[in-house]
């Protein structure tokens, strides 16, 4: 019996992939030691989708290709996992999928079980907090992902404005937020 773990072990991400590989591995040697499944220990295989779709896919089709694969753990990023989702819906491969915050990528024909909570609850819980702290503005970096758009559609409510909202990917982001004077400043992007 094995489980798959697909993940980018190569490229920008690779600190992602190498940080969950080591965790899978301990919470499977743990598992394991304890009796497995019915007796039968879990091998864990991996692969490198290199946080990037076309390769996500590919990966996805190899852990499909593999009888004994029952399960998947990965993709880490949304683009990759959503790319991903028709190889496990058409192999019946349940995915694991603790780093996506869109709830688009958990509906449909694969079988997607999340860890962690939505977008629409991270900026709830995040906007919450700025009100708090009795700010009444935050700025946003964001590459366009499902928390960036729900902190934008969701400030309103907590009476609160989310501006400005820069793209790490301008050359003067930085000086763009600490030149608005805000005080609070939230990420949904890669790490800078």
């Amino acid at each position: 019996m094995k489980f798959g773990l697909v993940a980018p072990f190569e490229g920008r991400y690779r600190f992602v992939g190498y940080d969950v590989f080591y965790a899978v591995r301990l919470a499977l040697r743990e598992f394991n030691a304890a009796g497995g499944v019915g007796g039968y220990h879990v091998e864990l295989v991996a692969y490198d989708d290199g946080a990037d779709p076309a390769m996500a896919i590919e990966q996805a089709r190899k852990l499909d290709a593999d009888p004994d694969v029952v399960a998947a753990i990965g993709h880490f990023r949304e683009e990759t996992t959503a790319a991903a989702l028709s190889a496990y819906a058409s192999g019946r491969i349940p995915l694991v999928a603790p780093a996506v915050l869109d709830p688009a990528l958990t509906w449909g024909e694969a079988d997607v079980y999340r860890v962690g909570p939505f977008a629409g609850a991270v900026a709830s819980a995040l906007l919450s907090r700025v009100k708090g702290l009795g700010q009444f503005r935050a700025a946003l970096v964001t590459q366009g992902g499902p928390l960036g758009e729900a902190l934008q559609r969701d400030a309103q409510a907590y009476r609160r404005q989310v501006w400005p909202v820069v793209s790490p990917e301008s050359a003067d982001w930085l000086q763009e937020v600490m030149a608005s004077g805000v005080r609070v400043v939230l990420c949904d992007a890669d790490p800078v």
